[in-house]
């Protein structure tokens, strides 16, 4: 089963989902604006106009709800981009809030590309502060520091994480041995064959969760 739904990049980059069987609910967030989400304190232009740059993709499974999202890029302007991915982390977790009465109870996986540029602890006033306090456990952090990355900035060797797969309080206790696993064979800029194809600058993410 595929789930793919417009979103917001005018160059038709979508986020998506495939599954083994069937979702309960697929539902798009593409439209979103601050004022529905009764984030009131936004600034107008995330008040009135939507929030995300692509999409938060809501597919709802037998067991498990996941939120699929790609946050703004941090350029051309790194500061206004971080004002953006904020406000996108911001209306991600209302989200959440809106469908779970008890979101540390519920089971849901927030994932995709957050493009925040390396990781939450050695970033002051990260975009994804938001997601702290024990709304939702960043799996990456169950890895060494110097095995958790997913990209390497083009012309150097600087390495960061902005690939996450964060979940609940209650998938983290039930889940307390699950850690990502990192696919980084099939990287663009990484390996010195460059004449040969590559799937993308990005590295493979995933996790296992048996009988989720």
């Amino acid at each position: 089963y595929r789930y793919c739904q417009k979103g917001n990049d005018g160059r038709g980059l979508n986020v998506a989902a495939l599954s083994s069987g069937p979702a309960k609910l697929v539902r798009s967030h593409a439209n979103k604006t601050g004022r529905d989400l009764g984030l009131t304190e936004l600034p107008h232009e995330f008040l009135e106009h939507p929030i995300f740059r692509r999409d938060c993709l809501e597919v709802r499974m037998d067991t498990v709800t996941l939120f699929i999202c790609h946050f703004k890029a941090p350029y051309p302007d790194p500061a206004k981009a971080r004002a953006i991915r904020t406000a996108e982390a911001r209306a991600v977790r209302r989200i959440i809030e809106m469908r779970s009465p008890g979101p540390s109870r519920d089971r849901w996986i927030l994932l995709g590309d957050f493009n925040e540029p390396a990781s939450d602890k050695t970033v002051a006033n990260s975009s994804l502060d938001v997601f702290r306090d024990g709304f939702a456990i960043d799996l990456f952090d169950r890895l060494q520091p110097d095995q958790d990355w997913t990209f390497e900035v083009p012309d150097t060797h600087v390495h960061s994480r902005p690939d996450r797969i964060l979940v609940s309080q209650a998938i983290a206790d039930d889940y307390p041995d699950v850690r990502p696993t990192i696919v980084r064979s099939g990287m663009k800029k990484v390996h010195s064959f460059a004449n040969l194809a590559r799937a993308s600058d990005h590295a493979l993410v995933f996790a296992d969760f048996p009988g989720l």
